[in-house]
């Protein structure tokens, strides 16, 4: 059984009420992936990866949050295709989906790859991720991280807990280079695990073997 976790660095913030490819959606920077074995937590591969920003640009002010400038994306960025190749094949493997805010990094993601269908295809093909399991480390971990604190529009006793107040609510660790996408993963990694030991996250039922 393996999961793969993700994480995205991004030109902005997204906009939850509209379509994944609506303008206004922000644009991926980096992508961090990892795919590991939820029996053990072994990681099996990974990918740290950054954009090369064709015809758009990323904002200083969000550069400065996660620390891939203009240039450095310019310099040693790749073309969207490929990294959204690699994605693929690692959302291919996988039997379930992990992110620490999976609303906001699965639009970034789904984005990413309507644009590369677009440029492709002509139009937007099925759904990424299909119909794989999609598991949200932030959601699972409010009850148990019980972090004070109400959210605008939700009644909720607790607010989501970022993923630094995870790692500090576990494992008594300071989270060291939050907002680089592939740290945030290993970190998620982590958590996942401690959540799936706690009884919080259900693992997928195995797919039935084929009849001989």
């Amino acid at each position: 059984m393996k999961a793969l976790i993700f994480d995205t660095e991004t030109t902005g913030k997204a906009d939850f009420k509209a379509d994944p490819i609506a303008p206004q959606q922000p644009k991926l920077v980096q992508l961090g992936a990892l795919l590991i074995d939820l029996n053990t937590g072994r990681e099996l591969g990974s990918a740290d990866l950054i954009v090369f920003p064709s015809s758009w640009d990323i904002p200083q002010e969000v550069a400065l949050i996660h620390g891939v400038t203009q240039q450095i994306a310019e310099e040693v960025g790749l073309d969207l295709d490929h990294v959204i190749n690699v994605f693929l094949g690692m959302v291919n493997a996988a039997d379930m989906i992990v992110c620490h805010n999976t609303a906001f990094d699965t639009i970034v993601m789904r984005r990413a790859v309507a644009m590369v269908q677009l440029a492709l295809e002509g139009a937007v093909g099925d759904d990424p991720f299909g119909d794989k399991s999609i598991v949200c480390t932030m959601k699972a971990a409010t009850p148990i991280v019980k972090k004070k604190g109400k959210r605008p529009l939700h009644n909720e006793d607790y607010k989501w807990p970022k993923l630094a107040e995870c790692m500090k609510f576990f494992f008594d660790e300071e989270l060291e280079g939050a907002h680089n996408a592939i740290i945030d993963c290993r970190a998620t990694a982590r958590v996942l695990m401690k959540l799936v030991e706690q009884g919080a996250i259900a693992l997928p039922s195995p797919a039935p073997a084929d009849a001989a």
